[in-house]
């Protein structure tokens, strides 16, 4: 039903919405049951075989990984003109937030 200003009355939109239930049988509740319990076991065990050590793809380092892993060693550079994170002081001594990084361990 229409109202005066062309939209429809509250009472005809509970007449358009209509409510139904499901029933499964119990074949088919079953049926959802077993597979949801092997989706379930099916991520349980995926995590387990992606944890294995000796996998059998191993990638080698090359380029700058291999430089790092070859050296154990960390090269950082910093910007001296990047207020706050990297400038020099009055004495030209680098200071910042840059360089707080590249100082810790």
């Amino acid at each position: 039903m229409m109202s005066a200003h062309g939209c429809l009355a509250s009472g005809s939109v509970a007449a358009l919405v209509r409510q139904e239930t499901v029933v499964l049988t119990p074949v088919l509740s079953r049926l959802l049951k077993a597979t949801m319990a092997a989706a379930l076991a099916l991520c349980l065990v995926q995590p387990a075989n992606a944890q294995q050590r000796n996998a059998s793809f191993a990638v080698p380092y090359a380029g700058t990984l291999k430089k790092i892993n070859d050296s154990g060693e960390i090269r950082i550079g910093y910007r001296e003109n990047s207020p706050p994170f990297a400038f020099l002081d009055a004495r030209r001594k680098p200071l910042g937030y840059s360089l707080d990084l590249c100082e810790s361990r």
